[in-house]
């Protein structure tokens, strides 16, 4: 299988991710009191995967390793971001990466110009 600089969360990985996000507020529940709260939790322990050897305990959010931007296209699955930082977001949620991207026939079936589905003709054993 060729390597993927680039990964995008499906729409079943986008479910799992929001599952997931909701165990994380559970586990960090006493300590959230809003959204930024969380979104700041999260990155912190996504830059201490992806750079261990710095101290991000008293580090600003706007100097993490990665940016909310970037978390906010991960849970939104509407870009791609790098592999790496993907996998490691998928690590903060305790999830499998392989089973929140996009695969590579999502990513490359462009259904822009399709016709819309309106008329289905003698198929209704198929659909029982």
């Amino acid at each position: 299988m060729p390597k993927r600089f680039s990964l995008k969360t499906s729409q079943r990985g986008k479910k799992l991710i929001k599952e997931a996000w909701k165990r994380l507020i559970v586990i960090h529940g006493t300590t959230i009191t809003s959204a930024s709260d969380m979104n700041k939790i999260f990155l912190r322990e996504a830059s201490k995967i992806l750079q261990p050897d710095k101290n991000w305990d008293n580090v600003s959010e706007d100097h993490f390793a990665v940016t909310s931007a970037t978390l906010k296209r991960f849970r939104e699955a509407k870009e791609r971001i790098t592999a790496s930082t993907f996998k490691t977001f998928c690590q903060v949620l305790d999830l499998n990466w392989e089973d929140i991207a996009e695969n590579e026939a999502e990513a490359n079936r462009d259904l822009s110009e399709a016709p819309p589905p309106v008329n289905f003709y003698g198929r209704t054993q198929e659909l029982v």
